[in-house]
């Protein structure tokens, strides 16, 4: 039987691997793919338990569509929704599939929730997390309690450079999560 050390963050163990990609704090236990609609902005929260560096923002694309995806983070604004542009990270074309990278260099304190988001235009699919397998949600159910957790927010959006704050009226997301990662330098 495994035994947890109480004494042991498995999320700050989690952060102390160079090289390694991490994205939503879901403790999701599988992969998929999501279509995203052009013209929308999504944002997922990804928990940062110890200050980290970070060195890349990646997305994979899994369906090919001609056009851009733009990505970027925001901070929390205290009330588990995006608020400030942390950075706008720029665009990846996503008329070829395979992982899309563009050099970071942020440092984010440790112990602050975070917005990994994406903003499309076209209908690009990406990798994601598979809400149906979802152990955790940040934003949890609804007050139905369906089987639908929430995973971040999405807003309709003009592509182009990411608003700054994140747009006020976002809307629940329960069918994917952003599909952003990063990846701690």
């Amino acid at each position: 039987m495994f035994k947890r050390n109480p004494d042991v963050d498995i999320d700050v163990l989690r952060f102390q691997r160079s090289q390694r990609y991490f994205c939503s704090n879901f403790f999701d236990v599988a992969a998929t793919t999501a279509t995203l609609s052009a013209n929308n902005l999504y944002a997922s929260p990804i928990f940062i338990p110890v200050t980290t560096a970070f060195d890349q923002i990646a997305i994979n694309v899994t369906t090919a569509v001609a056009g851009n995806a733009r990505l970027g983070i925001y901070e929390d604004n205290g009330r588990v929704y995006p608020g400030r542009l942390v950075i706008d990270a720029g665009e990846v074309a996503t008329g070829t599939t395979g992982v899309k990278t563009i050099s970071i260099a942020p440092t984010l304190k440790g112990g602050k929730l975070y917005w990994v988001a994406i903003a499309i235009n076209n209908g690009s699919a990406i990798r994601s997390l598979a809400v149906g397998s979802l152990l955790a949600s940040y934003l949890g159910l609804d007050s139905t309690l369906g089987t639908a957790f929430a995973v971040g927010y999405t807003i309709s959006q003009t592509y182009g450079a990411l608003p700054n704050p994140f747009p006020t009226g976002a809307t629940i997301a329960t069918a994917h999560s952003s599909g952003v990662f990063l990846r701690k330098r």
